[in-house]
């Protein structure tokens, strides 16, 4: 079987491609399984402290991301928060003038999340027992089971 050199030539020039996205596809495993460790830690060794946003990511593609800030032992951290709602950036003002329940692993300060919504308890196994939440589907602060409308 002799073989085309034009298709010898095309299957050369296809190997840096293939290389290319097997070193994606690696990236991508490796990412999510850091992303799964990192909240099966925080699952495992979580404390409570309070956090404050201080940014937000608008919206593009994706439900967009609040930043916070929260001090562990004197020393400042910052994270990202998805509330997995678009909606919930056009309250970013009135939301940013509070301190929220937040979680963080004892043993990777950095590794932390704050706890806006009473599905983020459900997620992390913590009881909810009327701490200071949101419901952006409602558009609603519960807070010690007091309503405030979000408008």
């Amino acid at each position: 079987m002799k073989l085309n050199p034009s298709s010898i030539k095309s299957f050369k020039n296809g190997i840096p491609t293939l290389i290319g996205f097997i070193v994606l596809i690696v990236v991508f495993i490796k990412y999510d399984f850091d992303s799964k460790e990192k909240e099966k830690n925080l699952r495992k060794n979580f404390l409570y402290s309070v956090g404050k946003i201080t940014d937000v990511m608008m919206p593009g593609r994706s439900s967009g991301s609040f930043t916070f800030k929260y001090f562990i032992l004197d020393k400042q951290y910052e994270n990202d928060y998805s509330p997995g709602s678009r909606r919930a950036f056009q309250y970013f003002n009135f939301l940013s003038q509070y301190e929220w329940p937040m979680i963080y692993d004892s043993t990777d300060f950095s590794n932390a999340t704050l706890l806006l919504q009473k599905s983020d308890y459900e997620k992390y196994g913590i009881p909810y027992n009327g701490q200071r939440v949101v419901d952006f589907n409602k558009m609603i602060i519960i807070d010690s089971n007091q309503i405030i409308k979000l408008n």
